[in-house]
Formats: structure tokens, sequence, C-alpha cells
């Protein structure tokens, strides 16, 4: 009778495709559900991320996933190919978090793995719950205290895996890389963006200087201590080899009206380089620290052309593309 109640509190969240194990697997792992509150739908439909409540006083959040292809895509993009690309991004999410749970202690703070479960079908991730842990969510304006902490959260990120091999992550981290958005060029209108796009890849793909990136480190990404001078990041789905300031680009493309912003952003990109080179003095003094910071610096303008031209396929209306990020593009365009 109790999971029966469970699943008509679920259905009346609206949450009408739930694993049927997911219960099950909550109430031996946990103890009794008390409560279930929907936080949101995943994108185009995939599943939903959860708060589970329990009659201990503890919670966790879940992320649910089901593989089955929905029907429909938010601005339109609903084919094998979008489908492949989301459903590996889970199976990378899923393995970052099995490899969190067994080197916690040496990495930037992440939401901690709690349980994780897959099948054909689909795939369970419980994580701590940041929130209930005195964490809080960003906002819709974040303030420089937060930009900061997110920006020395990538430093640590970036310089941990500098000229470093891990398993399970893509080869090419980032939902926006050509090489995974072949589509959304061919429907970018013709002209000399579109005629440079192998070239800015190739900028970003020959770095010298490679590690991990988040991949998708927008604002929304992450939590803060109450002080907020700690910042934990969440989603993973686009870890993977990258650059440094194609993280710092998207963090600074998440900042309310950025474009009107240019010396705040000098700024940012300048506290960037000075966390990454303190981490690289204490924690990798094999890296040139000035050679790295030169050359990720002048790759700067390519990480937000590079973006451009994956927005200006996808949707061309975009916000992002604005004074701000054509400037970068034009700088980007003179040195490829």
């Amino acid at each position: 009778m109790l999971l029966k109640n469970l699943y008509n509190l679920l259905f009346n969240l609206g949450i009408d495709s739930v694993n049927p194990q997911l219960l099950t697997i909550l109430q031996a792992q946990f103890g009794d559900v008390a409560q279930f509150e929907s936080l949101q739908s995943l994108w185009a439909g995939y599943g939903d991320i959860l708060r589970v409540r329990f009659v201990q006083g503890h919670s966790v959040v879940v992320k649910q996933i089901c593989f089955s292809q929905p029907e429909n895509h938010p601005r339109g993009w609903n084919t094998d190919v979008s489908h492949q690309r989301k459903l590996k991004s889970y199976h990378v999410e899923y393995d970052w978090y099995e490899f969190v749970s067994k080197h916690s202690g040496s990495l930037p703070k992440c939401a901690s793995p709690m349980y994780l479960e897959r099948s054909d079908t689909n795939m369970i991730i419980v994580m701590e719950d940041l929130i209930a842990n005195g964490y809080v969510a960003h906002q819709s304006v974040a303030s420089e205290q937060q930009i900061k902490s997110a920006l020395s959260w990538l430093a640590q990120l970036h310089c941990q895996f500098l000229q470093q091999k891990i398993d399970g992550v893509w080869q090419q981290g980032g939902y926006w890389h050509l090489a995974t958005r072949e589509q959304e060029w061919h429907k970018q209108p013709e002209g000399v963006l579109k005629e440079k796009a192998k070239a800015l890849d190739s900028q970003i793909q020959q770095c010298q200087f490679k590690t991990v990136i988040h991949g998708d480190a927008k604002l929304a990404n992450f939590c803060f201590n109450t002080s907020l001078n700690k910042a934990v990041a969440v989603d993973f789905q686009y870890i993977g080899y990258g650059i440094g300031v194609q993280d710092v680009m998207l963090l600074l493309s998440s900042i309310e009206g950025f474009e009107h912003q240019t010396q705040s952003l000098n700024m940012y990109l300048n506290y960037y380089f000075e966390q990454l080179s303190a981490e690289v003095v204490h924690h990798r003094p094999d890296i040139d620290g000035h050679a790295l910071e030169v050359t990720w610096r002048n790759l700067y303008c390519v990480a937000w052309a590079d973006f451009v031209r994956f927005l200006s396929g996808w949707s061309p209306q975009h916000k992002k593309l604005n004074s701000y990020s054509d400037r970068q593009l034009q700088l980007a365009l003179k040195i490829v």
C-alpha cells in the first residue's frame, strides 16, 4: 500500500515515467520515503530530478533517466544523432560519478554520489542533497563572489587534470564542439564563420595544454556555501577533454547582461588566471604556468567563436549572440 501511495504521489507531481525500481531502491538503501519534490524535468523529457525526503529526516536528490527517445525537442532537434549524443552524455555523467566516488578527496567539491544503477533502458543517480547540507543554489543574478567562487572551482579542476588521462569522459568535452554538431553546422548561413569552423575547432583541439573541462559550466550548474566563497558543481554530462577557457567562456556567458559588462568580464578572466596560476604553482610544478596562461588567453576569443558557430546554427536568435560575442568572434577570425 505504501508503494502504491508513493506512485500516486509521483503521478500527481506530473512524474509519470518513474523507473519501476526507484521506490524499491530508495526504501532499501535510505529508509522509508516520506515525501517527493519535483525539482525539474530533464532536457527534452529524458527524465526528472527529484528531492526525496525520508521519514528519518534526511534527504537525497535523485536523477532518473529513461533511455527512450522523446517525441519532441525544445528547439526542434529531435533526431537520432541528438538522441545518441544525449544518451552518451548520461553514461559519461554516470562514469564520472563512479570516478568521484573513488577519488572525492582529491577533487574539487562535487555533489557526492550515494547510489548508482543503470540498465539497458534506464539509469538512476542518487546524490547528496546540497541544499539540505547547507549550500545555496545560484540565483538569476549572481554576485561577484559567486562568480569568483565558480571560477576558482574551475581553476582547481583544470589544474588537476592538466596533461592527465582518465577514462569515461568525452574525448572532446562540451556540448557544442563541431564533431558532435554537424547538423547545426549545415544549418548555418553561408559565410566566413561557417568556412572557418574547422579551423576554429583545430585551434582548440591542437592546443598543447589540454585538461578535463566541466563542459556545461553555466552558473546554474553551481551551488555555493552560505558565505558564497566555495562553489560546488553539478551536471557532468559533458565533462571531457578541452581547454580551460572553454569553461570560463561558458560561465561568463551565463552572467545576466554580460554583453554590457566588458570591464567586469576582463576582471573575471584575470581572476581565473590568478587562481589557475596559484593552483599550478602549488600542485603542478611540472607545468610551465606562464606558457599555459599565454596559450589559453590567446584562445579565449577562439572558444567564444567556436560557441558562436554552434549557436548560429542551433538557435540563430539566441540572446548570447550579441555585441560582446561578436567582438570575440572577430578577434578569433583574425588568427585562424
